[in-house]
């Protein structure tokens, strides 16, 4: 057998950010793959000694391949369970919006939703109701061929003028 060679990542180069366990472990469910990812991408321009970070939110769609609609809203969710503050700021001459700035808070200040975050706030609750369908009509339909072939059969057809 040969054997094969490859290489372990070097931890000594930068490429390479810092998030806790703890939400990896438990919170993450509770956001869902595109809501852990805004949440990673935060943590990832997060400085390591302050965890202040201000990417645009076009920023982050463009590197989730997602809408600035849902990064906004994921956002939001996020300040509202406590695993980030938002602080706006604005030009105070033209009263213009300028970037965010986004803490990281520590996971001792988190709060565990009760249900699912989705996309705008609204919480995913399943369904226990099932869909009421028409009954099928195969037979009323006469669809059944032995049933048209036997009605041909018992009928006397007429033919003439070919």
């Amino acid at each position: 057998m040969q054997e094969q060679l490859f290489r372990v990542r070097d931890r000594r180069e930068k490429g390479w950010f810092w998030v806790d366990n703890d939400y990896l472990n438990g919170y993450a469910r509770f956001f869902g793959g595109i809501g852990t990812s805004v949440y990673l991408a935060l943590c990832r321009h997060a400085h390591i000694k302050d965890q202040v970070c201000f990417p645009s939110q076009r920023t982050i769609a463009e590197e989730l391949g997602i809408g600035e609609r849902t990064v906004r809203d994921y956002i939001k969710q996020l300040e509202k369970y406590k695993f980030i503050k938002i602080e706006r700021h604005k030009d105070p001459r033209t009263k213009k919006r300028l970037a965010n700035t986004y803490i990281l808070l520590d996971k001792s200040g988190w709060i565990k939703p009760k249900a699912r975050v989705a996309s705008g706030g609204k919480a995913v609750v399943a369904s226990t109701r099932r869909q009421v369908l028409p009954p099928k009509e195969t037979n009323v339909k006469e669809t059944n061929f032995k049933e048209r072939i036997k009605k041909l059969k018992t009928n006397s057809f007429s033919f003439k003028g070919r």
